[in-house]
């Protein structure tokens, strides 16, 4: 992740933007990476629908803010730690149709992110979320085949022993 936001911020030529995930067990968007003025952000956990993240992860939509600090969907809480003069935009990221967290790019004005740009940072943020459901899914492979094996090893104690407790050594250092 910190890679992936490095990179696109180096291609729209700025320094601050943050990767918002989405964390199905408490259904709260938590900030993975920040850079830039992001990471002086006293950011608490955001519920989907709330604020600018949670609007987009909720609607899916891109939002482009001339400036953050003065944008109505910006949370009250949040818009009175923006710097002023920061604008950008705010994309979701999916995995496939499902949306898993929002990347935030922002530009110092009078710069503003142009349509290209939000174009761009919607190929980039469907590119991660590409590679964030790999990762889920290779994590997920690893921990089946641990679980494999460790029954695997167990089978093998059961049928190469006639003692009990020795099988039962072996089941309970696997468990």
């Amino acid at each position: 992740l910190p890679v992936l936001l490095d990179e696109t911020l180096a291609v729209t030529e700025t320094g601050a933007g943050v990767i918002w995930l989405y964390d199905s067990d408490s259904d709260e968007l938590r900030a993975a990476v920040a850079r830039g003025w992001f990471q002086q952000l006293n950011e608490t956990p955001i519920k989907p629908g709330e604020g600018i993240a949670g609007a987009v992860f909720a609607s899916g939509q891109a939002h482009v803010s001339v400036e953050f600090q003065k944008d109505p969907a910006a949370r009250a809480t949040t818009r009175e730690q923006i710097p002023s003069g920061w604008g950008g935009a705010c994309v979701p990221i999916r995995a496939g149709a499902v949306t898993i967290g929002v990347l935030f790019v922002s530009v110092a004005l009078p710069r503003q992110i142009t349509t290209g740009q939000v174009g761009l940072l919607e190929s980039l943020a469907e590119m991660a979320g590409a590679a964030l459901h790999r990762m889920r899914l290779y994590e997920d492979t690893v921990r089946q085949l641990e679980q494999l094996q460790a029954l695997h090893n167990i089978d093998l104690a059961i049928t190469a022993s006639v003692d009990l407790r020795m099988t039962l050594n072996i089941l309970l250092e696997h468990l």
